[in-house]
């Protein structure tokens, strides 16, 4: 099944180079969506939830969606535990909330799975795709755009993190979303002068701050150097 899936993959690919050739940008684009999202999809497939980090992400998310405003690994202890052990813990703040409320929000909606907790992961790994895709070709030309978003369209290390399979794995995927995100306004409020962009930068800088503290502030020296 593998080898199946695998040869779909590299077919997309190619169809996407095919289009390409053929001058419609669009429809590359289209395939390269369709060709990670399938890549993604048979990473994330499996119905397990991984050991570093997902498990707790995905505990702690699931008891935010009883209590959205009171993060808790261990719900109901009934020994002792130490809070300076970030895996043995009550109430924990592990790290920044807005990536699990995002896998809390799609919980309470859609039920507990490992499928689930994915799910907004999923969504930052084709928001980015786009994003990295328009920057490039805005800042460069039509096969640029074509090339980084094929790449990262195939990352593995980014496959990774948005399955869950790598250490802090979705928080970092959101983070990665938030501060693309805030690069591409602060961009645009470069470009067009209007507020809207400005707000929207420190809108998505601040979510950033949300996801993973202070590196979120990364944006600030690259917003400078535009």
């Amino acid at each position: 099944m593998s080898y199946i899936v695998l040869a779909v993959i590299v077919l997309i690919y190619l169809g996407s180079f095919w289009a390409l050739k053929k001058s419609s940008l669009k429809m590359a684009l289209l395939m390269i969506t369709l060709a990670g999202s399938v890549l993604y999809w048979w990473s994330a497939s499996d119905c397990y939830l991984h050991d570093w980090d997902e498990k707790y992400h995905a505990l702690v998310a699931k008891n935010l969606a009883e209590y959205p405003l009171h993060p808790t690994l261990i719900d109901d202890p009934v020994i002792d535990y130490n809070y300076q052990v970030w895996t043995h813990n009550h109430t924990w703040l592990h790290k920044q909330p807005l990536s699990l409320w995002a896998m809390a929000g799609f919980i309470k909606v859609f039920g507990t799975s490992a499928f689930v907790v994915r799910l907004p992961s999923c969504l930052c790994f084709l928001i980015c795709l786009f994003l990295v895709f328009i920057m490039s070709q805005s800042w460069f030309n039509d096969n640029t755009a074509y090339i980084a978003a094929m790449l990262f369209s195939f990352n593995g290390f980014i496959i990774e993190i948005a399955s869950g399979r790598a250490a802090t794995d979705h928080p970092d995927m959101m983070f990665m979303t938030m501060v693309l995100l805030a690069v591409f306004f602060a961009w645009k409020q470069i470009e067009s002068n209007k507020s809207i962009f400005l707000v929207l930068t420190g809108l998505f800088m601040g979510l950033a701050v949300l996801t993973k503290w202070l590196p979120g502030l990364i944006v600030l020296p690259v917003w400078w150097m535009m």
